[in-house]
């Protein structure tokens, strides 16, 4: 599953809203919302764009299994 704090946390460091990543990506700021509260799912394509904006790997923004 997405980890929507590290979404946020991310997005935050680069001094963006919801809405400036939402344009980025071609989403509502809204949506980029729903994800970091994790009520929302999305396709991996998305996950992609989200994480070349954010400039980190896709596994960087799945959530780790505390092992």
């Amino acid at each position: 599953m997405v980890d929507g704090k590290e979404i946020e946390r991310l997005r935050t460091l680069k001094g963006w809203t919801q809405d400036e990543l939402g344009e980025k990506v071609g989403v509502s700021g809204r949506f980029i919302g729903y994800l970091e509260k994790g009520t929302r799912k999305t396709d991996t394509d998305k996950i992609k764009l989200i994480a070349d904006e954010l400039g980190v790997l896709v596994d960087d923004l799945y959530k780790k299994d505390s092992a």
